[in-house]
Order: structure tokens, then sequence, then C-alpha cells
């Protein structure tokens, strides 16, 4: 289960990293059922947006909101070219 390896790495790094997890898991499960993205390409595609996902550090509900917008945007990039 390799998108659960991801969830789990996501809760030990902490910050943005859950954000981009649950962001790149939404749109990448929407291209899937779009069927713009194959199945075994969802873990890919949460990989890839955690690895790119910005280091900043979150203090307020406004910096989540904000991460959470770029790391949608960055999601739909790698969805873009994955598909």
């Amino acid at each position: 289960f390799p998108c659960l390896e991801l969830a789990r790495a996501a809760l030990e790094a902490g910050g943005v990293a859950p954000i981009a997890m649950n962001a790149a898991d939404e749109l990448a499960v929407e291209a899937f059922v779009g069927h713009r993205l194959r199945f075994v390409d969802i873990p890919r595609v949460i990989e890839e947006v955690m690895k790119q996902a910005p280091r900043t550090q979150l203090k307020s509900f406004g910096d989540i909101i904000e991460a959470d917008q770029e790391v949608r945007r960055l999601a739909a990039e790698v969805v873009a070219k994955a598909a």
C-alpha cells in the first residue's frame, strides 16, 4: 500500500507535507475517476507533489489555506504531466 506509506511520511514530516499529501490525493483520485490517470499513477503523483511542496512554516490559518492552494496548483501540474 504505497499511499499508506506516503501518509505516514507526511505525518512524520509535518508542516506542509500532510496538506500536500491530501491535496495530491484528492486531485489524483479525481483524475482517475475521470479516466485521465491510471490507478497505479495515484501514489506517483502524491509522492512527486510531496517532494516539490514548499517547506514553509505554518503559523496561521491563512498560511494553511495558502499552502493548500499552492500544492493544489502543483498537484494539477503533476497530474497533467502524468496523464
